[in-house]
Parts: C-alpha cells; structure tokens; sequence
C-alpha cells in the first residue's frame, strides 16, 4: 500500500505573529512564533448556516439545498497550553493591554542585578485597573494552524484579527503552569504560505513548585506608575511569606468583544476593549493553619479585601502576580493532602481604593524585548 499523505498530530503546529494593523494579518514568510499548544481541536469555524426550518414549502423535507445562506463567519479558537512558557505569557496578556517591554535607565544587566535575577531583563508591566486613556489598545494576532502536512493549503488555516476573550493560568505543586486562552477571530481561510518559523530557543517552562504566596495588609505594593504600564523594575517586597500552598488557578475575563454591523460582511468588522469589565477569580487549595484561617477563613466571614502575591522565580525570570481579591466561597476542611487538611478558596477581583490596584501581572524575561 502506498504511503498515507495525510496529516499528522505528530508534525502539526500553530504559528502566532503580531498584527501591525487590526485585522491585517502580517508575513507569515518569516518570522512569528510557534506555539507550545495542545496539536488539535481549537479552531471552531463559527459558521452560522440559515436551515429554513421556520418555513413551510408544502414539502414533507422543510431544507432546500439550493437556498441555504450562510449569515455569520465568527471563528474561535481555544488553545490548551500544559506548560506555557515565560515568554508566552506576555504575548497573550497584550491582547488585554499592549504594553511594551519595560526600556527605563535601570533595564539591562544593572536592572537585573537589582531584582536579584542573573542576565539581561526585559520587563512586561500589566496594570488591569488604569483608566481612559491611559490603557493602551489591545495587540491582536494573526495565527497559522497546520494539521502537519507538507503541502501547505491542504491542512493549513489562517485566523486573523484573534483577540483573547479569557485567559487561564494554572499551577500545582506536582507539575508545570499551564494556560488556557479563548479568543475570537475575524477570518478563517486556508492558507498556502510556507511557513518559516523556527523552533523557539528561549523556552523556560515555569513548574508549580517554584511559585511562592504572599500576604498583605493592604495593597501599597500593588500600584504600579500610572504613566507607564511597563516601568516596573523594582523589586516587589514586603508582604508575609505564605508557606502552605498546594495550588492556585487565575481565570481572567477580558473586556474584548467582537462586533458585528451590518457593514457588507458577515464577519465581524471591528472590536470594543471596553465592552465588559476585567473580570478576574482567584482560586487557592492551600493547608489549614494560623495563616489560612486568619487570611482566608476569617476575611471571608467578614468580607474584608485580602491581598496576595504570587511569585515565581528560576534566578534569571520571574513572573509577579498580585491581586486584590474579596473570598466569595471558602470551604473548611475541604480535603486533604498527604494526610494535611485543606482548605479551599475561590476569590472575586476587586479594585482597592488605597492603592487605586486590582490585578497586576509583571513578566521578566531574560531574552523577550519585542512581542513577536
């Protein structure tokens, strides 16, 4: 029997480039970076196809295959990343707010020093609360997916104008972070570019293990320089070190929407970034003791803010996220690890007064300076 020609999970891939211009995909002849994704089932078509099941034709079938209409184009996509990378993070959280790489005095190896990290660094500041003018529009992509066949047009799809719609980050004791991303596009088509990315060098996989939990009295760490969302170099400190966390997930609802007039298209023709608000949950399964129950246990019976950071570091990146959260649901005695009881949190994020901060994400990168 002749050799199969078909696709191949083993050799798929998915391609992702910055749009210079909403909607307009860019080159994918060089450039872009390949995606450490889940191989398959993230691309939904998102046609929406007129069935004539509301009408009557004198006919027992109601479909007429000659007057099917097509009314909508609204592809999505949903990709699973079980071990995102530090310098992916930064390209999926610019399509909330296009920040660019942090470039103040103290960058480079000196800034790196002072953070205690070894190398160069490349600081992406993301403040969730800044208001007006004042948050940058968000980055949309274009993305390339291949089902892994060689001739390219056959299994291969091009998805411009994509925007995430949520953001998921996870992370356990036993494992790596992990992410997931919703998004919408505006077209999907076959594509016949030969691609010419290159396999990513810079890959550094954040494990679970090395993520560590802060807690605050109050939120002065959390603010950020309001004129710029990307000039936060200096070391984030204080807060009491929390040593009994077992896992943590941050799901974020970002406030993109696609829009669709009646403009000549049955794709959508543009987007609002300020259609709904951020909306972020914080979840936590940590082990019950003096700390748990005065942090979480006791604010959430008396609905008071709690404030948290979560650090991880491999001595030459880091990752900072810190959250204003009010606990909506707290179980004692949830479970339990190793023979520990746990406790069980889920958290709603919330704008602080004080600080004028909610949620505040901070990459360093040893080696991103632009997104790609």
């Amino acid at each position: 029997m002749a050799a199969i020609t078909s696709g191949s999970i083993l050799l798929s891939k998915a391609v992702l480039k910055s749009e210079s211009t909403f909607g307009t995909s860019p080159s994918f002849t060089s450039g872009g970076r390949r995606l450490m994704v889940d191989p398959t089932g993230y691309i939904n078509a998102g046609v929406t196809v007129d069935d004539q099941s509301d009408r009557s034709v004198g006919l027992l079938v109601k479909g007429i295959a000659q007057r099917t209409t097509v009314t909508a184009k609204m592809p999505t996509i949903s990709l699973n990343e079980p071990g995102v990378p530090v310098n992916e993070l930064p390209v999926w959280l610019a399509g909330v707010q296009n920040a660019t790489a942090g470039t103040p005095t103290a960058l480079g190896t000196a800034g790196a020093t002072a953070l205690g990290l070894a190398g160069t660094a490349n600081v992406w500041d993301y403040n969730f609360v800044l208001s007006g003018t004042a948050i940058p529009a968000p980055k949309s992509f274009s993305l390339v997916a291949t089902g892994g066949n060689s001739n390219p047009g056959t299994e291969q799809y091009l998805l411009n104008y994509v925007l995430p719609t949520k953001i998921g980050l996870k992370a356990s004791a036993d494992g790596l972070t992990s992410a997931t991303i919703e998004a919408f596009g505006q077209t999907l088509s076959k594509d016949t570019t030969v691609l010419a990315d290159v396999l990513p060098t810079d890959i550094a996989n954040l494990a679970g293990r090395l993520w560590k939990a802060y807690f605050y009295a109050d939120g002065t760490a959390f603010a950020v320089n309001a004129a710029s969302t990307a000039s936060g170099t200096a070391a984030i400190t204080g807060g009491t070190a929390f040593s009994y966390l077992s896992d943590w997930s941050l799901d974020i609802t970002t406030p993109n929407q696609a829009i669709a007039y009646q403009n000549g298209s049955v794709s959508f023709t543009g987007h609002s970034a300020f259609a709904a608000p951020l909306l972020g949950e914080l979840a936590l399964t940590v082990s019950g003791g003096t700390d748990a129950i005065a942090q979480i246990y006791d604010k959430f019976v008396a609905g008071t803010p709690t404030y948290w950071r979560l650090t991880w570091t491999d001595g030459s990146r880091q990752v900072d996220i810190l959250a204003c959260v009010i606990f909506a649901e707290v179980t004692p005695l949830a479970g339990d690890t190793n023979g520990v009881t746990t406790i069980s949190a889920r958290g709603v994020v919330n704008y602080d007064t004080v600080s004028g901060a909610a949620l505040r994400i901070r990459v360093i990168s040893d080696t991103l300076a632009v997104l790609p």
